[in-house]
């Protein structure tokens, strides 16, 4: 009675837990007007394509970014999402073109071929601040499924060339006959003719005259 016990030990093996990859809860990306139509087969030769690891902020404690798989949850309402990469950079660090041939996305299943990247496709003529968005997730190589982030897409208005309208005139020899330009800005502004050619054996105006309609 009274003696004391003999000393011994405990030892504590602390075991990590597997962390979700983090990702912003939102984040604002800007495609381009008619960069590439929705419906374009093949690769886009726009720049509307963006990258998980580079614009959306994905970071993961412990994992490499490169075992990260990539989830849409809502596909967008009015445009098209494609998978997209490799990415092309210039010496600025600047996108040049996404590299490879688009592939289609399934909503709630990883994005094919591990790509880290997507393109969006707005419709013909359609543009917009918050036009579009879309819900994303990122998992690790255990599982870990990060929150889900919302990606608003602004669709920036690009200038649409407008159309020139091909005519044929006739006269009679040594009588002149007047042209009529017909041509038309497809965005509802004015249009500027310039002649590109002169005719032979006759008299045009001056190459290069801008004529406003």
């Amino acid at each position: 009675m009274g003696e004391n016990t003999v000393d011994s030990s405990i030892t504590f093996n602390i075991i990590t837990t597997n962390q979700p990859p983090q990702v912003p809860a939102f984040q604002r990306v800007q495609a381009r007007e008619d960069d590439c139509a929705a419906d374009t087969r093949g690769p886009c030769p726009g720049l509307s394509c963006f990258s998980f690891l580079r614009d959306f902020g994905v970071t993961d404690d412990r994992d490499s970014l490169n075992d990260l798989t990539f989830i849409i949850k809502v596909l967008p309402s009015r445009g098209t999402l494609l998978a997209q990469g490799p990415w092309r950079y210039d010496s600025n660090n600047s996108l040049v073109t996404c590299t490879y041939r688009p592939v289609a996305i399934v909503a709630g299943e990883p994005v094919e071929g591990g790509f880290k990247g997507v393109e969006y496709r707005p419709p013909v003529d359609e543009f917009g601040i918050s036009y579009d968005r879309f819900q994303w997730v990122a998992v690790d190589r255990l599982g870990a499924e990060s929150a889900v982030s919302l990606a608003i897409i602004d669709v920036a208005e690009q200038n649409d060339a407008p159309i020139a309208l091909g005519d044929r005139v006739s006269t009679r020899e040594s009588r002149a006959v007047q042209i009529l330009l017909a041509g038309y800005d497809t965005e509802g502004g004015d249009a500027l003719f310039i002649f590109l050619s002169s005719f032979l054996c006759s008299v045009l105006a001056e190459l290069g005259t801008k004529v406003r309609r």
